[in-house]
């Protein structure tokens, strides 16, 4: 199945310890690379996540976030610092006195300051919330896949549809290879004709021959064409595969073997008839390339 690289998945999940949400998004990138954001109670969860996840993406930027919204602290995990309010009070009233200041020192302002009033971190019973986050994340990540498929999908459909026209411009080009030579061997007749009498014909033949075998040995493309074709049907056959590797990096392998082909075949063949069609297959080449940089 083909997949784009691109996609977003999310998932909340109540639990008794409280609630979870859990978000994936996917980008483009050559290589498979994980980024979590998950709070530092969950920190344990990131190395088995990862594990979850290489068996579904293989490719590609992936940024995880993780939501925990844990159940309301009860008054005995609350601690205040007595001592250190009492010390404070202390202080600010001796102040207040030495500047003749009136206003009443509020409580609420003390308790409010760094230190003062703490929360006893609760204990999260790791395995017993770990089946939840990972049921949070199967969903997620069913969100997340069904988005890439149908993107791969429509992405398929274009190179397809680019490899159909390929294909026809291979065929075209390669009913055109002979047309070359003759098209040649008749500019080099009525040049010779006119720079040589008819009493040095033989002459003419000989030379004529010469060399349209000479431009017929630089300018032929059959080689070329031959291996376009071969590649072209390569890469027909991986846009309808069916397995689930990714196919990716093999397509744009032989996109790279397509445009190669297309500028050698511009190189060798210099002729008015070819050089429009080079560009079309360059131009749909190109576009190719910039749509496989979307596909895992």
């Amino acid at each position: 199945m083909i997949c784009s690289m691109t996609g977003f998945g999310s998932a909340t999940l109540k639990h008794p310890l409280g609630q979870l949400t859990v978000e994936i998004k996917t980008y483009n990138s050559r290589y498979l690379d994980f980024n979590f954001r998950v709070p530092g109670v969950l920190s344990f969860v990131e190395p088995r996540l990862r594990d979850h996840l290489k068996a579904e993406i293989r490719r590609g930027k992936v940024d995880v976030w993780i939501g925990w919204e844990q159940r309301s602290r009860t008054l005995s995990s609350v601690q205040i610092n007595a001592d250190a309010i009492q010390s404070l009070y202390r202080q600010l009233a001796a102040l207040k006195k030495r500047l003749k200041i009136r206003q009443e020192i509020p409580l609420a302002s003390l308790l409010q300051l760094p230190g003062n009033v703490t929360h006893a971190t609760q204990h999260i019973d790791k395995e017993r919330l770990w089946p939840a986050i990972k049921t949070a994340t199967r969903k997620a990540l069913r969100q997340l896949q069904a988005m890439r498929k149908a993107e791969g999908k429509a992405l398929a459909g274009d190179i397809s549809h680019r490899v159909r026209l390929l294909e026809q411009t291979q065929k075209t080009l390669w009913a055109r290879k002979n047309e070359i030579i003759e098209k040649y061997r008749r500019h080099l007749t009525d040049r010779l004709a006119k720079i040589i009498l008819p009493s040095g014909a033989a002459l003419m033949s000989e030379r004529l021959e010469a060399e349209v075998l000479l431009y017929a040995d630089k300018s032929d493309i059959t080689e070329e064409l031959v291996r376009l074709k071969s590649h072209l049907d390569a890469m027909r056959k991986l846009l309808q595969s069916k397995s689930r590797d990714p196919i990716g990096k093999r397509l744009e392998f032989l996109s790279q073997e397509l445009l190669r082909e297309a500028n050698t075949i511009g190189a060798k063949a210099r002729d008015t008839t070819v050089a429009p069609l080079v560009l079309t297959m360059k131009n749909e080449i190109e576009k190719i390339r910039e749509q496989l940089q979307n596909l895992e």
